[in-house]
């Protein structure tokens, strides 16, 4: 028997299968490769931020800085991403910023060639969490408007019911809200001329920094090409046009809305809705607002406008209502809880539109916001 002897190396068919077989490897190895480095990243990540809370801690004992009674504080990350130390610390109003800065770096010491590596954004420290958390680059503006301009707001919103739900809960709720509102722009109720109107689409347009007319040729190319984009746009709009509603006394009147509530006068909502869309939106909001506050687990269960309205033949949430006016009531304490969550919410994206098209294209249960309002009432 004779062999010849193959001089023309692979043929193409053997490079084809070797290269399909190199790829599908690749496939698997890939993202788990970088799963792992993720991982190791983020373990790094949370080790140096255990540093920092320790060298902050023994700072402020060393200047006999209570840390649970810190208002607010900052430390500031440099462009490769290591600790370039604390800029700014307030307890009581005042700043006690250079004493505990002088002493951090004391403390820090053997740490300063780490660098953060996912944790990017600016860290801050909020009162009673005992320690500084990471932020996204998205919502640090917001996060740092909340905790050093928010004082009293925040301080509302402890004194209310919401404070007893927890972020997590909370946010579900506000999450099922948006849902519905969705639920109801998609099958072409009253809701959806509300949220399509001139007024709101402007109101809109102002709160993500664009045009009017630029905010409708968006609007108008999603209805056509990510019509569930869309809805989700619209309907996590509403929470945010609430917010605006109610902190601009040309829209309401907070005399007004005081006694609408101590009355339980809102038998004319889906009329004010047609006349008068943000208010009444903001209203039906309101009433949906104070009723979680008065019984969470019930409220979960309204799904519609007239649901709300019916709560009017509740007569224990009308005797509820009816103390609004009154000092130190629980009623008083979650209108202000409520009116002061909402004053937050609308200078946060007022003062950033990333975190409103943040907001506005994602979940109000996101991890992220979750975690910042849960650095304000816990849970």
């Amino acid at each position: 028997m004779k062999f010849t002897k193959k001089n023309g190396g692979f043929t193409l068919v053997e490079l084809i299968v070797v290269i399909a077989i190199l790829a599908i490897l690749a496939a698997i190895a890939v993202p788990a490769y970088s799963g792992y480095i993720s991982k190791a990243n983020e373990a790094a990540d949370q080790q140096l931020l255990a540093a920092v809370n320790t060298a902050f801690a023994a700072a402020c004992l060393e200047n006999n800085v209570d840390m649970l009674e810190v208002d607010y504080a900052r430390i500031k990350l440099d462009d490769a991403g290591h600790v370039a130390g604390v800029t700014y610390v307030e307890i009581n109003g005042k700043s006690v910023t250079d004493a505990v800065s002088g002493s951090f770096p004391v403390y820090f010491a053997g740490n300063e060639q780490s660098a953060f590596k996912v944790y990017t954004g600016s860290l801050y420290y909020t009162a009673g969490m005992g320690g500084f958390v990471e932020s996204s680059a998205a919502l640090d503006t917001a996060y740092e408007n909340v905790i050093k301009n928010y004082t009293t707001q925040i301080g509302a919103v402890n004194g209310s019911a919401f404070a007893t739900i927890g972020a997590n809960a909370l946010l579900s709720q506000v999450d099922s809200v948006a849902g519905l509102a969705g639920d109801l722009i998609a099958a072409g109720s009253d809701l959806t001329t509300v949220v399509l109107s001139d007024d709101y689409v402007a109101t809109l347009a102002g709160t993500l920094n664009m045009s009017t007319d630029d905010l409708k040729a968006q609007l108008e190319d999603m209805q056509t090409n990510d019509p569930e984009g869309m809805v989700t746009l619209l309907a996590n709009s509403t929470v945010l046009n609430v917010a605006n509603t109610m902190n601009d006394p040309t829209k309401m009147d907070e005399t007004e809305t005081l006694n609408m509530l101590q009355n339980a006068n809102f038998g004319g909502l889906g009329t004010t809705l047609n006349t008068d869309p943000e208010k009444g939106l903001a209203q039906a909001a309101l009433l949906y607002g104070m009723y979680t506050a008065y019984n969470p687990n019930a409220a979960k269960e309204l799904d519609s406008v007239d649901d709300l309205t019916g709560l009017m033949s509740d007569d224990a949430f009308k005797a509820y209502l009816a103390e609004v006016n009154t000092e130190g009531s629980q009623a008083q304490k979650d209108y202000q809880g409520y009116k002061s969550a909402l004053e937050i919410v609308n200078g946060a994206v007022e003062d950033s539109p990333d975190v409103a098209n943040q907001i506005l294209n994602g979940s109000y249960s996101d991890p992220e916001l979750v975690g910042l309002l849960g650095s304000i009432i816990g849970g």
